[in-house]
């Protein structure tokens, strides 16, 4: 069953809730926790952030999980695909 606002907000301290697909949003604190997507990629179980709740909202823990699922199915793993970027944007010291 999928997420709402309101399931959220009604959650306690510590609980994962699965809005579908592998998309999770571990709580830490009250109104606080964090977004994940677990998935399998060449026989091997991951996990991957998609950002802190509040900051992220449902609709764009949704969107994020998308494009990420997106890749897992073109072979690509997001995480790595992650690293790559952050490492291209690093400019060498002169």
């Amino acid at each position: 069953m999928r997420l709402t606002n309101f399931k959220i907000k009604s959650a306690g301290i510590g609980q994962r809730l699965h809005d579908g697909r592998g998309l999770y949003l571990t709580l830490s604190a009250p109104k606080k926790g964090k977004w994940t997507i677990r998935y399998m990629l060449n026989r091997k179980a991951k996990e991957m952030g998609l950002g802190r709740y509040p900051e992220v909202c449902l609709p764009e823990a949704r969107k994020r999980h998308f494009e990420a699922r997106t890749k897992i199915e073109n072979g690509i793993d997001p995480i790595e695909d992650k690293r790559k970027l952050t490492h291209s944007d690093v400019k060498p010291k002169e």
